[in-house]
């Protein structure tokens, strides 16, 4: 969990109904929190990022396979099966 204290001087404004409290804040201010949760994810779970940027990179070499196998011919589901029961 990552917790992020919110600046008081950031609120424009703040609505309490029942249970559940409504803030608005402006669009820049959102985006420079979201830069700084950001920058916290990834100092504090580097991990995760690089199990992250690992699934990528094998998600894109498994697309160029897959585009690379495309060019060839195709072969029949017959001819499959001929070879995996030998």
């Amino acid at each position: 969990m990552v917790k992020y204290l919110l600046d008081a001087k950031k609120i424009n404004h703040y609505e309490i109904i029942g249970d559940k409290m409504e803030i608005i804040i402006k669009e820049d201010e959102i985006k420079s929190m979201l830069e700084d949760i950001v920058f916290k994810l990834f100092q504090e779970k580097k991990e995760i990022f690089r199990d992250i940027v690992e699934e990528v990179i094998e998600d894109i070499a498994l697309c160029k396979a897959i585009e690379d196998g495309r060019k060839n011919e195709f072969v029949s589901q017959e001819k499959i099966m001929e070879i995996l029961n030998r």
